[in-house]
Parts: structure tokens; C-alpha cells; sequence
């Protein structure tokens, strides 16, 4: 896509979609329409503008069809259950299932008198502790120092020390990286130091949005470019809290990402 104007293909075959619904141009539609539905279910990311207009077009589209036939499917061996049947009179049947076991096998049979696009959609939440690293076409860092800039080990610290977190993203590539969007998130007992005098220092990002609990940075990098992020931390509250690592990705393109580690830290109680 046009990373100025965030012009795509799929939003000109959608606008083409469209045009061909209104004409009644019902067989090109039909090809045009099933290229949209597979494009948008892909894994690529695309624009909100792109998107936006591909669902558009293909809702109208769909609508022009008439009346869909009853969705029906039957699901086998699903958590243990022999037989489990689905319907709806809509034009989408959504069903969220809870697996009870890691390793599943279970099959879906299409019982419609129609042609049924299916998806399997996965969420799942990580172990505290043991997320995934992952550097994919950009490289994240993190180090944490005190004023002096003595290397800190964030495990364990004393209320009211004061902490500064240094954040590295480098763009090992040849091509310019656009749209990458940083977000860092504190443990509960840590916040923000002086906001007022470390504006300029909170504001390094083309565009930054500072919360009470966590920073976002929105930047460009060139070929070969590193970026640094200097933000001045407190341990302010006493008691055990969870530290995220902090995590970077390009807003349309799922193959740059990266994710530092996070772990348990403990700030003690300074009498």
C-alpha cells in the first residue's frame, strides 16, 4: 500500500466490487467478491481504510444475493462431546469454544445446502514469565541503569530508587520501516518520573502518547537506523509486581515485531 495516501489494491478492488453490485454484474462480482473474502482472511495486514472499504463492499454484495440459505454444521469428538450441532438463519455463525486439553482433534461437517467458509480462530494467554521472545525484522532492546548509569538489576529495589530505562530498536534492513508503533507498560509499583521536567525526553517518538501506566511511540526508521528511548522511572510503591517487556511492531505488516522478556520484580519497603 501507499504509505502516504494508504491507497492499497484492496481498497480499488473493493470500490470495483461495489461498482459491480450496483450494476448487477453478478458473475464478475462473484469471482471479485471470493478474492476480497480470501484476501481479508489472510494473515497480511492491511490499512484500516482498506479494510474498511473491503467489508463495505463485500456486506453489500453479499446483501445483493438475497436471502442465505440456514448455516448448519455438526461438530464431532469436540472436548470429548460425540455430536454437537451449530445453526443460524444469519449470514455468519460465530461459536466460541473452550478446549479442555492442549491436543485436540476434532472435525466440523457442512450440513448447509450451501457452500460454508469456515475459520478457526486461537487466543490464548502465556504463562506470567514465559513469553516469547521475539525479534522478526527489527531488533528490541531494553536496559535499565540508575542516574549515574550503572547497570541495575530491576529484581529487587528500594522504594524511591530512581530507574532509567533505556529502549533500542534498530532497523537491520536496507528499506525505510514505517508506521511502527512501541509500546511500554510499568509494573504497578513503579510510575513516570517528573513529567514536566522529561517532557521533551517522554516526546522522542514522531508521535508519543503518555499514560499513567505505560507509553506509546509512534516513529519511522530508516535503513540501518537505531533509535533510542531514555525514559526516568520511580519505584514508588512497595510489594511484588509483574514487569511486561516492552514490544514494538509495524502497524501493517505482521512480519516486523519484536517483544523483549518480561519478568517478576520486587520493590522493598524503605522505612
Amino acid at each position: 500500500f501507499d504509505t502516504q495516501t494508504l491507497g492499497s489494491n484492496l481498497r480499488n478492488q473493493s470500490m470495483l466490487l461495489e461498482m459491480m453490485t450496483t450494476m448487477n454484474l453478478s458473475e464478475p462480482a462473484f469471482i471479485l467478491g471470493g478474492e476480497l473474502i480470501k484476501t481479508v482472511s489472510s494473515k497480511n495486514w492491511h490499512s484500516t481504510q482498506s479494510t474498511a472499504w473491503a467489508l463495505k463492499s463485500i456486506a453489500q454484495w453479499k446483501k445483493s444475493q438475497g436471502k442465505q440459505s440456514e448455516i448448519k454444521l455438526t461438530a464431532k469428538k469436540l472436548n470429548g462431546i460425540k455430536s454437537r450441532k451449530f445453526s443460524t438463519n444469519k449470514s455468519i455463525l460465530r461459536e466460541k469454544v473452550e478446549l479442555n486439553n492442549s491436543r485436540y482433534q476434532f472435525s466440523l461437517t457442512n450440513t448447509s445446502e450451501s457452500p460454508v467458509h469456515i475459520q478457526l480462530l486461537k487466543e490464548f494467554h502465556p504463562e506470567l514469565g514465559l513469553e516469547k521472545i521475539i525479534q522478526k525484522g527489527i531488533s528490541l532492546t531494553e536496559r535499565f541503569t540508575n542516574l549515574a548509569g550503572k547497570k541495575m538489576n530491576i529484581k529487587n529495589t528500594a522504594q524511591g530508587d530512581d530507574i532509567i530505562l533505556e529502549i533500542e530498536a534498530k532497523n537491520p534492513s536496507s528499506l525505510k520501516m514505517s508506521h511502527l508503533a512501541l509500546t511500554k507498560i510499568l509494573p504497578t509499583g513503579w510510575e513516570f518520573a517528573g513529567l514536566e521536567s522529561h517532557d521533551q525526553v517522554y516526546r522522542e517518538g514522531d508521535y508519543s502518547d503518555i499514560r499513567d501506566d505505560r507509553v506509546y511511540y509512534f516513529f519511522h526508521l530508516q535503513p540501518n537506523e537505531t533509535r533510542k528511548f531514555r525514559i526516568p522511572i520511580k519505584a514508588s510503591y512497595a510489594g511484588q509486581y509483574y514487569h511486561s517487556g516492552a514490544y514494538i511492531e509495524h502497524m501493517y505488516n505482521l512480519n516486523i515485531q519484536a517483544r523483549t522478556s518480561g519478568s517478576w520484580v520486587k520493590v522493598i519497603h524503605n522505612p
